[in-house]
């Protein structure tokens, strides 16, 4: 499996040094705008670029991004988002409307967005925050009548990636933390998809957990940026090739206001279980080190962990969730909490 990530001290000024590209369209945030401006403007070979600045901190709304849509003016050889998830997303969801009216788009009864949509033709990620996993995945997620739905397509799948070191270790800890719990829930609850076989990635996600096993002390956290990094770019494989679960299902289905991230940190130990009904759909080799993160979870995410009334999750837009279709634990994790 070719990995196709990078990590650089500043890596907004990869922009300066991009080749074989004339027109980037570029997504980004008023927090790095006047240096993504800096870098644009001294690439010699862009004859013509735009940048739009994308507001939203959390998945974005339709409307919202086809408003953004519609600020596209330039017939782009490349799209680049610089940012965390939200601007991401929304970087491959703004290209892929681009031109179409909203009744053109459809939403199914899966929650998943059905459309001939634009492909993009090419796309290059500088990820300034750790553990959305959208900078390599094939998905973006957006909210429609406050219910989040799957655009899908291939080319959502970047090219290149670049994680911008100095940009992730400025976060303030507690986002560090809720992104690493993010990437680690994708690795884990991909542990329990009926995708999953004996290729590469199955071994590669079993690594990065024993990775973090012989890394951790309370001490550090295991906040290396490298590691932050290298965990955030397997959790996004792994909930793009082998999908996720439960947790997922249930922050993506909550009336409760939190952070994704922050949800999803917080219901892995409320959800899950060691018990034999969960157990044994792992194979071997993954029983140990999902038995380990489950006793040291709240050890280690104590300090974001917060809790919330399931109650406030919806199980009907639960049961539907694709996030969680390919989860051997999803109706059986989501009947038992929900009524």
């Amino acid at each position: 499996m070719k990995f196709n990530f990078k990590l650089k001290k500043d890596g907004i000024l990869e922009l300066s040094k991009i080749q074989n590209k004339l027109r980037p369209l570029i997504f980004t945030s008023n927090r790095y705008l006047e240096r993504v401006n800096k870098e644009v403007n001294s690439n010699k070979a862009f004859i013509d670029f735009q940048i739009i600045i994308v507001n939203s901190k959390n998945e974005p709304e339709f409307s919202y991004i086809k408003e953004l849509s519609s600020q596209i003016t330039i017939n782009s050889d490349i799209v680049i988002a610089v940012g965390g998830g939200s601007i991401i997303d929304t970087a491959k969801a703004a290209y892929a409307f681009q031109g179409y009216e909203s009744d053109q788009i459809l939403f199914n009864k899966n929650k998943i967005l059905i459309s001939n949509i634009n492909q993009l033709p090419d796309f290059y990620v500088i990820c300034c925050i750790n553990g959305s996993g959208s900078e390599q995945s094939s998905s973006s997620i957006i909210l429609n009548s406050n219910l989040k739905h799957y655009l899908i397509s291939p080319s959502f799948v970047a090219s290149e990636v670049i994680y911008s070191i100095n940009d992730i270790e400025s976060l303030p800890i507690q986002i560090k933390l809720s992104g690493l719990g993010d990437s680690l829930m994708h690795i884990i609850e991909s542990l329990f998809s009926k995708l999953q076989d004996q290729s590469s990635l199955t071994a590669i996600k079993t690594f990065a957990l024993e990775h973090f096993k012989n890394n951790y002390t309370k001490k550090n956290l295991n906040h290396s940026t490298e590691n932050l990094c290298l965990y955030s770019y397997i959790g996004g494989l792994s909930q793009d090739k082998h999908l996720v679960g439960p947790v997922h299902v249930f922050a993506h289905n909550t009336n409760f206001k939190i952070r994704h991230s922050v949800a999803v940190s917080s219901l892995f130990s409320k959800l899950y279980s060691i018990d034999d009904e969960i157990l044994k759909f792992l194979i071997p080799n993954q029983k140990n080190i999902f038995i380990w993160f489950y006793k040291n979870w709240n050890k280690i995410f104590d300090e974001i962990i917060v809790d919330f009334d399931l109650i406030n999750v919806d199980k009907k837009s639960a049961l539907v969730d694709s996030a969680g279709r390919y989860s051997y634990l999803n109706e059986l994790i989501i009947n038992k909490f929900l009524k």
